[in-house]
């Protein structure tokens, strides 16, 4: 799995990360090691989502559930539901919702380690990472040095794609006007079929070279993955039957 933020690192000149030193290096692993499980579980259980919930908002009983107005977004109309039951919540404006770490997550700005560390000390509980060897934790720092090149390569592509299709745009556009110019001088019955000739080869490339400038542009990140490693005609045929969303 490619490293998402990768993807929206849209300006041209962003340069890779340098290689880390050893001591990065290191604290990035301890980092990376999984979290124990009995301690989440451990964690999960002593965190009631109602009970947390209630610290940013004020609930009231509806059914089963829990209602109140949503802390991610101004509201005047109560719409996030708790469901103590399930141990979810969702909201029905802005759609949040997930479990207890999740709303910890929104609610704090942070990942889902930090929410587990957040609510560990919160409950007296011991934050611990599970026991991995060293073996594994080389192994698994390979699989990420992979993944963010793999990253970065089609990152590099999708930069070239943009600018290849802007300069085609571009440049289809700047001959239409120009050969369509020269057609409104042109008095010779023969050049002037040439001419439409040529505005008419014109108009297929201009209307791809459109097509393939929005796709690039507008495409989500798994679209645009698998687009860089298809061919040339492969990639034709998805601009083509590709369908932006509202």
């Amino acid at each position: 799995m490619l490293p998402s933020n990768l993807f929206f690192a849209r300006t041209i000149g962003v340069r890779r990360l340098a290689s880390p030193s050893p001591r990065r290096k290191a604290t990035a692993m301890a980092a990376a090691k999984p979290l124990a499980p009995e301690m989440v579980q451990a964690v999960r259980a002593a965190s009631r989502i109602e009970q947390v919930t209630a610290e940013y908002t004020r609930l009231r009983r509806s059914g089963q559930d829990l209602i109140g107005l949503c802390p991610f977004h101004s509201e005047r109309t109560p719409s996030l539901s708790v469901s103590p039951s399930k141990q979810l919540f969702f909201c029905h404006g802005c759609h949040a919702g997930g479990d207890v770490f999740a709303f910890v997550g929104r609610i704090l700005g942070c990942n889902f380690l930090r929410a587990v560390e957040h609510l560990a000390r919160l409950a007296g509980i011991e934050f611990r990472h599970a026991k991995v060897g060293r073996a594994e934790m080389d192994r698994s720092w390979r699989l990420r040095e992979r993944s963010e090149s793999a990253a970065w390569r089609v990152r590099d592509e999708i930069v070239r794609l943009r600018r290849l299709y802007r300069g085609r745009l571009l440049r289809s556009e700047k001959l239409t006007l120009a050969i369509g110019g020269r057609l409104r001088n042109e008095c010779d019955l023969e050049k002037r079929e040439a001419l439409w000739g040529t505005l008419q080869r014109l108009a297929v490339v201009e209307t791809f070279s459109l097509a393939a400038f929005q796709f690039v542009f507008r495409a989500g990140a798994e679209t645009l993955t698998r687009f860089v490693v298809l061919s040339p005609a492969e990639r034709r045929a998805m601009v083509l039957s590709w369908e932006p969303k509202p």
